[in-house]
């Protein structure tokens, strides 16, 4: 579990009792730092410095909620 107290719900995807609650991803930022997202049944945490306004969240949001898309969203 990821030490982020802070939790971004999304619109797209309730995470209460999701399939994927636990599962923690790494994301690449736009300075090539690497961030992870975790799925709770709170939201979705992450462990940069922007907690609060984290876009690694949003960006993540996407991919998760077109798990069919064979083209990468850039």
């Amino acid at each position: 579990m990821l030490k982020s107290k802070f939790y971004h719900t999304a619109d797209q995807i309730n995470t209460k009792g999701h399939w994927a609650v636990g599962t923690i991803w790494a994301v690449v930022g736009s300075k090539n730092n690497v961030y992870n997202i975790e799925m709770t049944d709170r939201g979705f945490n992450c462990d940069c410095p922007a907690f609060k306004k984290c876009k690694h969240i949003k960006l993540s949001l996407i991919h998760i909620s077109e798990p069919t898309r064979r083209t990468p969203i850039s």
